[in-house]
């Protein structure tokens, strides 16, 4: 499933499977927690958008909303503690956020 895919199957049917848009700040804070929690962005013109996991923070590490979620990702940038703003700059505003529970 494409990431676009993703993104419209956890729209429709995420709720369903246990899934739930939530705020970047409480998607950070699901993560901190030890909730499966992601980024997901549409890509309006083309059929690749974007995922990341979400990930925990560290010890003493304070949420920046410029920045977004700490991410782990693999794809053309491979990393395990960034930002969600490092890779979708000014798509961050579009990008929507799900964890599990």
């Amino acid at each position: 499933m494409s990431a676009n895919r993703m993104y419209l199957w956890l729209e429709q049917y995420g709720a369903k499977y246990g899934w739930q848009e939530v705020a970047p700040e409480e998607a950070q804070a699901s993560a901190n927690m030890g909730q499966p929690t992601v980024t997901v962005w549409f890509n309006p013109s083309e059929d690749k958008g974007h995922i990341q996991v979400v990930r925990p923070m560290r010890d003493g590490e304070q949420y920046d909303p410029r920045r977004g979620a700490l991410v782990a990702q693999a794809g053309v940038s491979n990393f395990n503690y960034g930002t969600a703003g490092q890779v979708l700059g000014n798509k961050i505003k579009d990008t929507k956020y799900y964890t599990h529970r």
